[in-house]
């Protein structure tokens, strides 16, 4: 009889909550129209519901009445928006929802691409790097913050792994045994399938490469990697 088990392991920079899908805390984002008290249904008007800062908004909502958000005071995980009677709500969300790039912000987008010899996420808050395949020893898996770096490396030689959105599957790394790397916003979760009994009994290394961090194991089997005295990321306990 078949199986799979899994051995998790859970890299997080722990710059913000990690999470896969983003779901607002509050209201919706956009508000498509609104309904006066008259009861008449009038549709919002066209255009985005965005103005640059909290004075050009509320006159927007008020003329426009639909809510309005103020894109100077979005962050990694909120957004302000202004409603058609001058009040003002903030959504919240419960991980990171984008990233800045230069001057403005990008959604964030796990999804794997390979490109120049290496497979990355298309945005994300954290730096990630994953092995497009090769000799044993290499890195699998890259965080880097700043100074600060985090790797672990595969003892064998990793095939060229299978993308599908933000998932890397690198197939028969051991007998019966397969990687799989699933890359979100601040970092990567890592686990082994093992496909039979026996490949879920073998035991199993895998290097880790530390730059500007030092490794600590707690009582409970997190592992916690520290810099300047502050936990700068952190590995759960594997589970089976």
């Amino acid at each position: 009889m078949s199986f799979t088990r899994f051995l998790g392991l859970l890299l997080v920079a722990v710059l913000a909550v990690t999470i896969v899908e983003f779901t607002p805390a509050g209201r919706n984002a956009a508000q498509a129209a609104t309904t006066p008290s008259g009861g008449a249904r009038q549709p919002a008007s066209s255009g985005p519901a965005e103005r640059p800062d909290l004075v050009s908004a509320q006159l927007a909502a008020r003329a426009e009445k639909r809510r309005i958000e103020v894109t100077g005071q979005r962050t990694e995980s909120t957004s302000t928006f202004v409603n058609p009677d001058g009040t003002v709500t903030v959504d919240s969300y419960s991980g990171v929802r984008r990233v800045r790039r230069g001057d403005g912000w990008v959604d964030v987008d796990a999804t794997l691409v390979l490109a120049d010899g290496k497979v990355t996420p298309k945005v994300a808050k954290a730096g990630i790097v994953l092995s497009a395949g090769g000799k044993a020893g290499g890195d699998v898996a890259t965080l880097v913050d700043g100074g600060r770096e985090l790797a672990f490396a595969w003892p064998g030689a990793l095939p060229a792994p299978t993308l599908a959105g933000s998932t890397a599957t690198y197939a028969d790394v051991a007998p019966g045994t397969d990687l799989v790397v699933k890359v979100v916003p601040t970092g990567y979760d890592v686990r082994i399938v093992a496909h039979t009994a026996a490949a879920a009994q073998a035991a199993l290394r895998l290097p880790l490469r530390l730059k500007g961090l030092t490794a600590e194991r707690t009582s409970a089997g997190e592992l916690r990697l520290s810099a300047g005295g502050k936990v700068a990321a952190r590995s759960p306990s594997p589970l089976m």
